[in-house]
């Protein structure tokens, strides 16, 4: 639970998700520690299982590829049948997030795809395998999606902002590019050294190859994926149907978002629903306050919404 650490490990795990390739002198400069007592500390909130990786925020659009989201709802399975088709998507190098849920669908999935064409491939192919166990299905396209920083593990409001939206122009990348990306993106926290030696680079070529992509939005920053479970907390998605929005009340709506400690997405979607909302919450009381909460304040624009309640199974925004 969050209130087995004491302040420091909760000081530790906010600067960590505000960025991950922060140096533990770095960390300990904040937090008023040193940093030999602040690296001993990280590594203990890994040992003991609160800290599951370091991963690497990507605008995959900067890329060139798209983010497609399929919603199923399966039938006629078994425990064992459904860990088959959960193991099909983690092992399927389009797939950027799986999660399994509690609520009407059983699982969502992300996939990127360069092309509708692309997609429609990785889809039919989902269907050939899977086809059998699928009762009903939901295909959506994301069209942008702020990330904010976890607040709640800190008295501060959200400061951090990541993007993930459209580009005028997509950037390119060459093979060093690429093998910088699939180093890091599961493990954002590896050091230049460390990525010298494994890709047998100058420090020169890889500060700034890194620098390069930051700059161009290609990566939006590295985060931590905790153990919510060891945290206390619980992973909510809310999909929303509007009425009457315009680009005014959504930019409110998004405000309001970035300002409430316990949502760290917004998520625009094209197809059946509009957006998706990402909270990690203490028990299913906070999580039904909050809702009340955004569905009063916000009554004028929401028509429908639906809750779920999922269990992560892969996130890794590079997994080629």
């Amino acid at each position: 639970m969050l209130n087995k650490l004491d302040l420091k490990d909760k000081k530790i795990l906010y600067e960590l998700d505000l960025n991950s390739r922060q140096s533990a002198s770095q960390i300990s400069k904040k937090i008023g520690l040193s940093k030999e007592v602040t690296n001993y500390r990280i590594n203990n909130l890994i040992k003991r299982g609160f800290i599951k990786y370091f991963y690497t925020v990507l605008n995959t659009l900067a890329l060139g590829y798209y983010h497609y989201k399929i919603y199923l709802k399966l039938q006629n399975i078994t425990p064992e049948i459904e860990e088959e088709i959960i193991d099909y998507f983690l092992k399927n190098k389009n797939c950027i997030w799986l999660g399994s849920c509690s609520g009407n669908w059983d699982l969502a999935v992300s996939l990127l795809a360069k092309n509708t064409t692309e997609f429609i491939e990785l889809y039919q192919k989902t269907l050939m395998s899977h086809g059998d166990y699928i009762l009903e299905k939901n295909i959506l396209v994301i069209d942008k999606a702020p990330t904010f920083n976890r607040a709640y593990l800190s008295d501060k409001i959200n400061t951090v902002e990541l993007e993930y939206k459209s580009m005028e122009d997509i950037v390119g990348t060459d093979e060093v590019d690429r093998k910088i990306l699939s180093s890091i993106a599961i493990n954002g926290r590896i050091n230049i050294i460390e990525l010298m030696d494994k890709l047998n680079l100058s420090r020169e070529i890889v500060s700034y190859r890194i620098n390069k992509m930051r700059k161009f939005g290609i990566i939006q920053g590295f985060r931590t994926a905790f153990n919510l479970d060891k945290l206390g907390y619980k992973y909510y998605k809310v999909l929303f149907v509007f009425k009457n929005i315009n680009s005014k009340k959504e930019d409110n709506f998004i405000k309001f978002c970035k300002q409430n400690k316990n949502i760290v997405q917004y998520i625009k979607l094209i197809g059946n629903w509009d957006a998706e909302i990402e909270f990690e919450v203490k028990d299913d009381l906070q999580m039904r306050e909050l809702l009340l909460n955004i569905r009063s304040e916000f009554s004028d624009i929401i028509r429908n919404n639906e809750q779920l309640l999922v269990y992560e199974k892969k996130l890794n925004y590079y997994p080629f």
